[in-house]
């Protein structure tokens, strides 16, 4: 190795948020916090990119556009190659604690939540 190489270990963070305003607020958190954000307002584009990529963590909204988030976190716990990513469910949802023992997931955010909740979530999974 030479000396101008650099190892980075940046951890990756990946959104999935239809909601574009919170999408780009939480980006700039994430990456201000010194982590690489991956955003996604669409499901599809993040099970896409799941294909080639594995993040250190996911942050998604239960309810998308056309997809259930509880139910693509089921879909990432069911499969081995995804299951041990820590997925942090977000919603305004009442309910949202059950959601997350029934989706499988490793946490939640409440929303509307302020960036020290979200933080410490994210450094908890990491």
């Amino acid at each position: 190795m030479c000396s101008s190489e650099v190892i980075t270990d940046v951890k990756k963070v990946c959104i999935i948020d239809d909601d574009d305003a919170i999408l780009e607020a939480i980006r700039i958190i994430i990456e201000e916090e010194g982590y690489q954000a991956v955003s996604f307002n669409h499901a599809a584009a993040f099970i896409e990119y799941l294909k080639h990529n594995r993040p250190d963590v996911i942050l998604l909204d239960i309810f998308l556009s056309g997809d259930d988030g509880r139910v693509i976190c089921k879909e990432l716990k069911a499969n081995n190659g995804t299951h041990k990513i820590p997925v942090i469910l977000m919603s305004a949802s009442s309910q949202l604690e059950i959601d997350v023992i029934e989706s499988h997931a490793d946490s939640y955010i409440k929303k509307p939540f302020d960036i020290n909740t979200l933080m410490e979530e994210v450094g908890r999974q990491l």
